[in-house]
């Protein structure tokens, strides 16, 4: 996408911060873009649904970042049974080390910047994840 796609939905920004969009201007091009015209994305914020086509591939595994620790140790097992090899696994896997805040308090300071429409369309978005990857949106007051 080129920048010039994302002027149609920011304010103009400060001197010296021409590409820079805000939170509230990528979500309404999410929105837009995704509802309008057939949901085509970078694959950075595709719905994974989209990518991995869960409806249409036999997975054996689905590891959630979220729970890697826990989750990838589990199908070390699965793969090399009792047996296997002692594994180490990175302890900060897509985490900032110098982060002080969780990453609700930061998901949740960023969703009250939108309106009750953005968040709606924003939900309904990315709806099939949600489901096949049980993510809740109620603990952030999304409809």
């Amino acid at each position: 996408m080129h920048y010039a796609e994302h002027d149609r939905y920011r304010r103009r920004s400060a001197a010296g911060a021409e590409h820079n969009v805000t939170f509230v201007e990528f979500v309404r091009l999410l929105t837009d873009r995704g509802l309008a015209d057939g949901r085509r994305f970078n694959p950075h914020w595709t719905p994974v649904s989209h990518l991995c086509r869960p409806c249409h591939v036999r997975y054996d595994y689905v590891v959630k970042l979220e729970q890697f620790q826990a989750e990838a140790r589990q199908l070390w097992r699965a793969l090399y049974g009792s047996d296997a090899p002692a594994v180490v696994l990175p302890s900060d896997i897509h985490r900032n080390a110098q982060a002080v805040r969780t990453s609700y308090d930061v998901t949740v300071r960023y969703l009250k910047q939108l309106t009750r429409r953005q968040l709606r369309r924003l939900a309904r978005l990315y709806a099939d994840d949600f489901r096949l990857f049980d993510y809740r949106t109620d603990i952030y007051g999304i409809p």
